[in-house]
């Protein structure tokens, strides 16, 4: 973290000359790495490479760096590019798209989306350059971060530890080279704040099987909003019924989870909508649990499509959501159609879901979508969802639903809170009263739910929220990845491992199996 403010500050000092003479700032194109810098020719004809390139998947959206005027779309030499006028001498170069979103002559403001990436040199990229009077100057003179509350402060906004002199001395956290503010801030942990984060209406998102109707049974909406200290007339809690409730809330069933995930997101815009016209002028922020998190995303790609009267979203902070897909939801289809019995188990989930249990139902919309490669994650994986909102992924260690591994948006701030412990006081499937081992375990490996109510987590979201520094990174950030990568790998082979069990099994065996597999079935059905 501090070496990377070093960098920064480094980065803005050379980049001010530049600035200098434009007085214009650019945003990235694209939120990606930058896979290739840019190499200044040695003459004008000479080698060199003139822009920057960005590792990015094909079709992600290109927005434009700052607002301007189309100087040209169209191919050239069979690769499409758009070039875009600012004024001030100042002109940038999209190249490798695969397609053009404007034409010659349109004004665009900045972040209007232009086209979506392509290829270049047979890699999924995006080739970024600049012009300064006509010639090819780096980028990253110019560009500044998408999110300004990231950079660096000149003065202190708030008291420091160092102010209380020497009892402050042992709560002071690193300080980067060159500015008045710490690189990052120490983790505070938070049960019921005296004061919201901020003066936002807050939205929170449910996952999969949470319910509202005939009781709540839903983690984010029994420990959410109230414990970031948001006050109850700004707190509004997603229905995937719709909105014709009290506060905009029509309660719901698990089985309403179930539902193709762009038709939940299109019923958190009616929220939304419905959240303008009672708070006119008034930002959001949304706080999602599980596949509430996919579900927010979602919205956030359908609302950048139109110029509906919707509210800003300025923050999303999400818990254990599977952004990078869930393994045990891309396991049912290589289970139902690569083992003999496999089907069976998933109408036996099926009838145990329909019968209320908080068991997805193994063949729904949403378990589908959820699945790592799924048409949907891999459309959300080529979207900005996060231009204009600041976004904020939370995961834990000891969660089996959405690995710790799966749960980061590329290129967005993601924090793993300690391995936590759930409430032992909490039911759970997995763990009846007369077996203290298996109480254990599922207590242990109960993170998805215990996430909600962490303190930690909730202390990270509220100095998020705040606009305050990012928290300090700890080593559960690198414990945690590397925990939820075991628990991705084990997951990702249950098919297999099941088929193999499966073939072990005397053939003479396997149709009593089957049978046995049939008679559960109809029994819970």
């Amino acid at each position: 973290m501090r070496r990377n403010l070093i960098v920064t500050a480094v980065i803005l000092c050379l980049a001010a000359p530049a600035r200098a003479e434009t007085g214009l700032r650019l945003v990235p194109p694209v939120d990606a790495p930058i896979s290739a810098a840019f190499v200044a020719p040695a003459s004008d004809f000479g080698a060199g490479h003139r822009g920057i390139d960005y590792s990015v998947p094909v079709g992600t959206r290109v927005r434009s760096a700052a607002p301007g005027t189309v100087a040209f779309s169209g191919s050239v030499a069979g690769v499409l590019a758009v070039a875009i006028d600012h004024g001030a001498g100042i002109e940038t170069t999209y190249t490798g798209l695969s397609r053009i979103d404007v034409e010659d002559g349109d004004h665009v403001d900045e972040g209007r989306f232009v086209g979506a990436t392509g290829e270049v040199h047979g890699e999924p990229a995006l080739h970024f350059g600049v012009k300064l009077h006509g010639t090819y100057v780096d980028p990253n003179e110019l560009l500044v971060p998408l999110d300004v509350a990231g950079a660096i402060h000149l003065a202190p906004l708030e008291w420091m530890p160092d102010q209380l002199g020497a009892l402050g001395a042992p709560l002071a956290p690193p300080r980067s080279v060159g500015t008045s503010r710490p690189a990052c801030r120490p983790i505070q942990p938070v049960t019921r704040p005296a004061r919201p984060p901020n003066d936002n209406i807050v939205v929170a998102v449910a996952g999969i099987t949470s319910k509202t109707r005939g009781g709540i049974s839903a983690d984010i909406y029994e420990s959410g909003p109230e414990l970031l200290g948001y006050a109850g007339d700004s707190t509004y809690y997603f229905s995937y019924a719709g909105t014709d409730g009290p506060d905009l809330h029509q309660p719901y069933d698990r089985e309403d989870t179930y539902v193709d995930i762009r038709t939940a997101a299109r019923r958190l815009r009616a929220l939304m909508s419905e959240i303008s016209r009672r708070h006119p002028g008034r930002e959001v922020d949304l706080i999602a649990h599980s596949q509430g998190g996919i579900v927010a995303r979602t919205y956030l790609t359908q609302a950048s499509r139109t110029g509906d009267a919707l509210p800003v979203v300025e923050h999303l902070v999400t818990y254990a959501s599977p952004h990078r897909g869930a393994p045990g939801a891309g396991q049912v289809a290589p289970l139902r159609d690569g083992t003999f019995t496999g089907r069976y188990v998933l109408e036996a989930a099926k009838g145990l879901s329909a019968s209320g249990l908080p068991i997805p139902d193994p063949s729904s919309p949403a378990v589908g979508q959820l699945a790592p490669g799924s048409e949907l994650m891999n459309s959300l994986a080529r979207e900005d969802t996060a231009y204009g909102t600041r976004v904020l992924t939370l995961a834990i260690p000891n969660d089996p639903v959405v690995p710790a591994d799966r749960a980061f948006i590329a290129g967005q701030p993601s924090r793993i809170v300690p391995w936590t412990a759930k409430d032992p006081t909490r039911p759970s499937l997995l763990a009846p009263p007369a077996s203290q081992a298996a109480r254990f375990i599922a207590s242990n490996l109960g993170g998805h739910s215990a996430i909600v109510t962490s303190p930690v987590a909730h202390g990270i979201a509220y100095s998020f929220l705040a606009d305050h520094p990012l928290t300090c990174p700890t080593s559960w950030d690198d414990v945690g990845r590397d925990i939820g990568s075991v628990f991705s790998t084990l997951e990702s082979s249950m098919a297999s491992v099941y088929g193999a069990l499966e073939r072990s099994v005397p053939g003479a065996a396997l149709p009593l199996m089957m049978q046995g597999t049939r008679r559960e079935t109809t029994r819970t059905r």
